[in-house]
């Protein structure tokens, strides 16, 4: 299912007014009233009201995929205000009824660059539920100081859209990409947050995004020298999708790239599932070296608005062996903060993140190797040798109801997350675009990981509420993406004449 779609033909995968008023005005027109009735119709009175059902026209559902890994300027160093593409990315889409397209949206920053990419999925036959719709990229990349593994879903358009991630730091390069798959021009405003509160950034509003066109912008261009920016992104006219992409290099050895999607909007409960602790002891090791202090895990923060608010943090481990831990502090509003995350073995787990204030969330680790054992690493004197690193953001994710659909780019070590916050297990049955299906339980207050293949989609069943996402991990790559929920189908409308 790479660099194209896989049909349904793989099984299951067909899973998929005017009021009206009587009057006499008067003796002298009785018998002019009296012979216009032989001729007019009257309303009929006393029946109640007459209604119509009006069923809305069904429409293509969207996907828009980020695009390739972007640098500013080209690899002489000239052009350094303009973006550039690096390689290509690969796609994976599945939908449980029909066969969804793969298009490039237009290129309008610049012509040499590979374009993003939208998916697109016709509307189902007169009669029938529509199908899901579901899609994600990845990318490896080894260009100079671009070197990494970066993924993230196909999003759908919004008009508000939270980004927490990046740095623009020095060697920290953080991008805001904003593509528009509308017919109409979208006007676009950017509000930026860091550590030292709202960031007065000229220029960030009125940005022009063309119908079916693409902004890249530098964050550093409105925010510079900023360590913990959190985006939020507004659109009028067309609805826009926004990520953000960050790039690492420290001094001359390359970081790490990743591509950061939307968060779910303030809320006073949020939840991250599958954040990979990866190579703790390695980790720990470069923590020591210059440049290298952000490979440490946090959790990133920020409460729109003043006041001081108190935060709870719940880390869930996925080996279903090891209690939760929480941790309770005090963030102040309109202030971004960075959480360390402390230690934890080397698997996943989920955070729920619960505020007295709605907030936006995401966690930041890193994968880091070593020349040798990274044991030996940290007890010695010697400084560690890194041979390579890489970083991912993972954001809050929606909540599912149901039903849903999965689409596994590939990558190194695919695994699926389950997060289940009600009070009740719930069994979610998993049904493979190829292969066999499997039920699993995912207890009460609980989060369990489950190994997928890339290249694959997988329908999600049977379930009342559950929370997903997707994450990699290997040598010197490290991403993760949630699952959102399907598109909500359109209702008939009753519209009621009134009379009498």
């Amino acid at each position: 299912m790479s660099d194209s779609t896989r049909g349904p033909g793989a099984r299951r995968f067909v899973v998929a007014g005017a009021r009206g008023v009587l009057g006499l005005f008067g003796v002298g027109i009785a018998a002019a009233s009296l012979a216009a009735a032989t001729f007019l119709p009257l309303p009929t009175l006393g029946t109640g009201p007459s209604s119509t059902i009006v069923k809305p026209v069904p429409s293509a559902q969207q996907r828009i995929c980020a695009g390739p890994i972007l640098r500013l300027g080209n690899e002489s160093g000239q052009d350094a205000t303009t973006a550039i593409s690096v390689g290509r990315a690969r796609v994976t889409s599945a939908a449980t009824i029909g066969v969804p397209r793969l298009e490039n949206m237009d290129a309008t920053q610049n012509e040499a660059n590979v374009p993003s990419q939208r998916l697109i999925l016709d509307p189902s036959a007169e009669g029938t539920a529509p199908g899901i719709l579901a899609g994600s990229q990845s990318q490896i990349v080894g260009d100079n100081e671009y070197v990494g593994f970066a993924a993230s879903e196909c999003a759908k358009a919004s008009s508000d859209t939270w980004l927490v991630g990046g740095s623009t730091i020095t060697g920290r390069t953080t991008l805001l990409a904003l593509n528009n798959p509308s017919n109409v021009s979208s006007t676009v405003s950017v509000e930026i947050f860091g550590e030292n509160g709202a960031i007065d950034a000229s220029g960030a509003e009125g940005i022009t995004v063309a119908p079916g066109g693409q902004q890249i912008l530098s964050l550093a261009g409105f925010a510079p020298r900023v360590v913990s920016p959190v985006v939020h992104v507004v659109s009028t006219g067309g609805q826009v999708t926004a990520n953000l992409q960050e790039s690492i290099v420290r001094t001359l050895a390359p970081g790490g790239v990743d591509v950061i999607g939307a968060t779910t909007r303030a809320s006073t409960f949020s939840v991250i599932p599958g954040v990979v602790v990866a190579n703790h002891d390695s980790v720990e090791a470069a923590g020591g070296l210059d440049g290298y202090q952000d490979t440490a895990g946090v959790l990133r923060i920020l409460v729109p608005g003043t006041g001081t608010t108190e935060v709870t943090v719940v880390a869930i481990p996925e080996d279903g062996a090891t209690e939760p831990s929480t941790s309770t502090l005090s963030v102040e509003g309109g202030i971004v903060t960075d959480i360390p995350l402390g230690d934890f073995a080397d698997g996943a787990v989920t955070l729920t993140v619960t505020s007295d204030k709605p907030a936006v969330v995401a966690a930041r680790t890193s994968t880091v190797t070593l020349a040798g054992d990274p044991a030996t690493a940290v007890d010695s004197q010697a400084e560690p040798v890194v041979t390579a690193t890489d970083l991912a953001w993972f954001v809050a994710a929606p909540e599912l109801a149901s039903t849903a659909l999965v689409s596994v780019a590939e990558g190194p070590n695919p695994t699926l997350h389950l997060v289940n916050t009600s009070t009740t297990d719930a069994v979610v049955t998993i049904a493979a675009s190829q292969g066999a299906d499997t039920t699993v339980t995912v207890p009460a207050g609980g989060a369990i990981a489950i190994p997928v293949v890339g290249a694959l989609s997988y329908a999600l069943g049977d379930f009342e509420t559950i929370r997903a996402s997707v994450s990699y991990a290997g040598d010197g790559q490290l991403a993760g993406f949630v699952v959102s929920p399907p598109d909500r189908t359109s209702q008939p409308v009753t519209v009621f004449h009134h009379f009498g």
